[in-house]
């Protein structure tokens, strides 16, 4: 194959996906429990050239908007809450998304704050990717925030869905869900899991084999297992394939005998994890199976995959992800959060980073769900309700952008109807390569099939 340039993707993706791929833990369990909040520190006396949002409405502001839940007129500070994994299975996924959050809004301060003149905190609470937890986190804290501005995983956002309904709070997934895309208590951010995968079998027909390959998929054996099969069903009938097997996993599984059913396989699309990623190439090697695995984000991460076998997934993997090469000043997002990286994840971080200037996917993926935030949050001081419904009503009828970074996303609707809301589309191939900081090779970005736009699952709103 042809490859261009070696280019390393900021790809926020791995993360939303990485997260949203585990297990559903116990949800009987809705009452707040103890658990730990920890509020951001105060502003860095670091100056920062970041500016408020662009997307800040034109007109004159409404008037300063009155005291509200998690907003505190007299003290000028609004607070957002995290629920995320700090200590379960997929923990240093939760501190790299909190990091980016961090980052972002430290940033913020130091320019002013929301609109110049509302400082940000955050109020993070663990929910060890537990459900039950999550809606405990979600109890103990829904009364001290505006809103919810990152809820780690697919689980923990399923659960705090009606929660969600029943206090008129908006939350925002770290999670890449197609489900999330018209429903009316979330605030999604990057191109689902559907159009990914969808995106992922476009190119590999088009380029690396042929619609006459014999096509199969394995999947985990949860929700982000079905959206991802989902999508790789929709791939087959509109690109002329047929999918001859489909395996599934269990989260908890650590052996992947169900490779043996691949043997006949071309290509095998992947929806998985990096742990569980790990045992599946694991098992390929050793059965030398020798297909093209073409897999959704998540199920890679260089700080989880380089143990497994490093020779056969940098033959055999691909991965489907997004945004620009990591790195890429000309890119004014991507410049940005270098910037703003350089100057506050030691005041964040410490000493605890991942690579140069604490370069790893899943503080993208939260620097961009926070700039998402502070969009919508300057749309409602301006005009000048900061309630629940103020900021529901200035998620109405909003373009996200990120200048580059992600691509756009509009938040169409009309009196409360979603259908017009329309996500990212596009994708990026990349290939294991573990010579890179972030372990991918980019291979072409910016990849948008003509299947990824003909999916039209998203359609029906919810909430």
């Amino acid at each position: 194959m042809k490859r261009g340039s070696l280019r390393w993707l900021a790809l926020f993706s791995i993360l939303a996906l990485f997260v949203a791929a585990c297990g559903a833990g116990d949800d009987d369990d809705d009452g707040a429990e103890d658990t730990n909040t920890t509020v951001a520190d105060e502003t860095s006396d670091s100056t920062s050239d970041n500016e408020a949002s662009d997307t800040t409405a034109a007109e004159a502001p409404a008037g300063d908007p009155e005291a509200a839940p998690g907003f505190d007129p007299e003290t000028g500070v609004i607070k957002i809450g995290v629920i995320t994994d700090l200590s379960g299975p997929l923990a240093v996924g939760g501190s790299l998304l909190t990091r980016g959050n961090r980052i972002f809004f430290e940033a913020l301060n130091a320019s002013g704050g929301i609109a110049g003149k509302y400082k940000v905190e955050l109020v993070v609470e663990d929910h060890g990717y537990d459900e039950a937890a999550a809606a405990n986190a979600f109890n103990k804290i829904k009364d001290d925030v505006v809103l919810i501005g990152q809820v780690f995983g697919t689980p923990p956002t399923k659960r705090l869905l009606p929660l969600l309904g029943e206090e008129g709070m908006l939350a925002a997934p770290a999670s890449l869900a197609g489900s999330w895309v018209r429903d009316a208590r979330l605030l999604p951010v990057g191109t689902p899991y559907q159009a990914q995968i969808i995106n992922g079998a476009a190119y590999y027909t088009e380029t690396m084999g042929s619609a006459d390959d014999t096509a199969c998929a394995m999947a985990a054996d949860d929700d982000y297992g079905d959206e991802g099969i989902e999508g790789i069903e929709f791939a087959a009938k509109e690109l002329g394939f047929e999918l001859s097997e489909t395996v599934r996993f269990a989260s908890t599984d650590q052996d992947f005998g169900q490779v043996s059913q691949l043997a006949d396989c071309d290509v095998v699309y992947l929806v998985s994890t990096p742990v569980a990623t790990n045992g599946i190439m694991s098992e390929a090697a050793n059965s030398n199976l020798d297909a093209t695995w073409i897999a959704m984000s998540p199920a890679f991460l260089s700080l989880a995959n380089a143990g497994g076998p490093q020779d056969y997934m940098q033959e055999h993997l691909y991965l489907i992800g997004d945004g620009p090469a990591y790195g890429d000043t000309s890119n004014a997002g991507m410049a940005k959060l270098l910037d703003d990286t350089q100057v506050y994840i030691d005041s964040v971080d410490g000493d605890e980073k991942t690579g140069a200037e604490g370069a790893d996917t899943f503080r993208v993926f939260g620097y961009g769900q926070a700039w998402a935030l502070t969009q919508i949050l300057e749309k409602a001081v301006a005009n000048g309700d900061l309630s629940r419904e103020g900021i529901q009503a200035a998620a109405q009828d909003i373009d996200l952008k990120f200048d580059g970074l992600f691509g756009d996303y509009v938040y169409g609707a009309d009196d409360g109807v979603l259908a017009d809301r329309t996500p990212p589309l596009s994708s990026t191939i990349l290939q294991v390569n573990f010579e890179e900081a972030v372990g991918l090779e980019v291979i072409q970005e910016a990849f948008t099939s003509d299947a990824a736009k003909a999916f039209d699952g998203y359609a029906t709103p919810q909430g």
